[in-house]
């Protein structure tokens, strides 16, 4: 079931590299449904390293698809 949840991270790699366009502010709320849940793997845009990384799905609306983030962006 999607919740609505700010974002809080902006980046998941101490190297800073942002996660979503560098346009999107922390507090935006997208709809999260934490009980959704994979592990991807990363690869960080800046540094290039590899992240292994507990991803929830993620909707910009409460019915509409969506697609998986890092769920450490929004803790």
């Amino acid at each position: 079931m999607f919740q609505p949840t700010e974002l809080k991270n902006l980046s998941v790699c101490p190297c800073g590299f942002p996660l979503l366009r560098e346009e999107i502010p922390k507090g935006t709320v997208y709809f999260v449904d934490f009980a959704d849940r994979i592990l991807a793997v990363l690869v960080c845009g800046g540094c290039r390293t590899h992240w292994p990384l507990d991803c929830v799905m993620v909707s910009e609306s409460p019915t509409g698809k969506g697609g998986y983030l890092p769920v450490a962006a929004f803790l």
